[in-house]
């Protein structure tokens, strides 16, 4: 009785932490909070915690992250924005706080893997079970908000200014969209397939007008028939209906290839674009200017990069940013985790960081291991940030169902 409320205990925090990432105390995110808890736990049950070489891999490729953050402060020229930078966004600190974000996101993957492998002889699908619960009923609740919010009543959890769209923990739809394609993809191939849990995650998609969240699952369902070799009639049916119906429902109530358009547009004309709009924020900052910046950023430090979190530090270089202005205002690339990995450790961290994986994908024979890693991977590509925990999540159940001591995981995942 006790142990299983500790698993709900855990389970909570775990849930809370992937979800609530807009929720701050000061600069820090309520999900760091629990990371650096997690460090502290790490750092003092080392001798009982059962760490595997690929975790130390990890390790020792973000302490190279962090190194060749300061070697590179040697040569690089950096523009800060002019609005007041917070304390851990100051050259030289905000590498380091990017390294305890990354460091705690490997002990939160690493803590996963202890519950599911330390307490059981057999892989612990009870611990799953309770965090599917919680990721349940935050669903649901979000859902409800965004239904109250159709009432023209001010809801939690909805963007109200942008056509009512259903946010969850983040900070916007799009991000929200993204996790919930992404838990739903981990969660239809681990569990059985759920009706229940396709059309709650269909209406939450639908809600957060996510983009990506689409493109995102269509591309993963084209993997996961050529990894599994699922060309059943009746797979591909049941699975390309759920994606045909999500893509004409968004693109029927939101213009989904609308806005694609649009994007494409704002992309191809942007000098034009930006002598009539010069103070429009959607395309000075974020995924369209950094369309721009990013590729002379990574072209002047194709191998160090500029070091990790210096993108806003660095970005107003008017070597870097072109046609585009200085902003004033702490601005993110929104291209995702490999993108970003690339601009701030270089072609020789993006290498040291996929190693790893390639390692894993090699010596394992389980297609389920091979569909998660492209799954982490596939999500950064996406639009998803490598120090967000909700991917992190993934990787401590990987290593799990890896673990030797858990034999019989491998008949039921081959």
């Amino acid at each position: 009785m006790k142990i299983k409320l500790i698993y709900y205990i855990f389970a909570f925090l775990i849930v809370s932490s992937m979800q609530m990432t807009d929720l701050k105390i000061n600069e820090i995110k309520f999900g760091d909070f629990f990371s650096l808890l997690l460090i502290l736990y790490s750092l003092i049950n080392i001798k009982s915690i059962i760490v595997t070489k690929f975790y130390q891999r990890i390790l020792i490729c973000f302490s190279f992250f962090l190194i060749s953050s300061f070697i590179v402060l040697l040569w690089l020229n950096f523009y800060p924005p002019n609005s007041n930078l917070g304390t851990l966004k100051q050259i030289g600190i905000v590498s380091i706080s990017r390294f305890i974000q990354l460091t705690g996101c490997l002990c939160f993957s690493l803590f996963i893997h202890n519950i599911l492998v330390k307490h059981s002889i057999n892989f612990n699908n009870t611990f799953l079970r309770i965090i599917d619960k919680f990721m349940f009923l935050f669903f649901i609740i979000f859902l409800l908000a965004f239904l109250v919010s159709l009432a023209g009543i001010n809801a939690p959890f909805v963007d109200m200014n942008q056509g009512n769209r259903l946010c969850g923990g983040f900070i916007e739809g799009g991000p929200f969209g993204l996790f919930v394609a992404f838990y739903f993809l981990f969660r239809s191939s681990l569990f059985k397939f759920s009706i229940i849990w396709t059309i709650l995650s269909i209406s939450l998609i639908l809600a957060s007008q996510s983009k990506a969240a689409f493109l995102f699952m269509s591309a993963m369902f084209i993997i996961y028939l050529l990894i599994y070799n699922k060309l059943k009639i009746k797979f591909v049916i049941r699975y390309g209906f759920f994606i045909l119906l999500t893509f004409l429902i968004l693109n029927n109530h939101f213009d989904l290839l609308g806005r694609l358009s649009l994007y494409w547009d704002s992309h191809e004309n942007a000098e034009e674009i930006l002598s009539a709009r010069p103070n429009d924020t959607n395309l000075i900052m974020g995924r369209i200017a950094a369309s721009y910046i990013v590729p002379e950023i990574i072209k002047d430090n194709l191998m160090l990069g500029i070091g990790l979190g210096n993108y806003s530090l660095v970005r107003n270089d008017p070597k870097y940013r072109g046609i585009f202005p200085s902003v004033t205002e702490w601005d993110l690339t929104g291209l995702g985790g490999v993108v970003n990995l690339l601009v701030e450790v270089g072609i020789i961290g993006l290498l040291l960081f996929i190693f790893p994986f390639f390692q894993m994908w090699r010596k394992s024979k389980l297609n389920i291991i091979k569909y998660f890693i492209i799954l982490f991977i596939a999500a950064q590509a996406f639009g998803v940030q490598t120090y967000f925990q909700y991917i992190w999540f993934l990787i401590g159940i990987m290593t799990a169902i890896l673990s030797k001591n858990n034999v019989s995981i491998n008949n039921r995942f081959k």
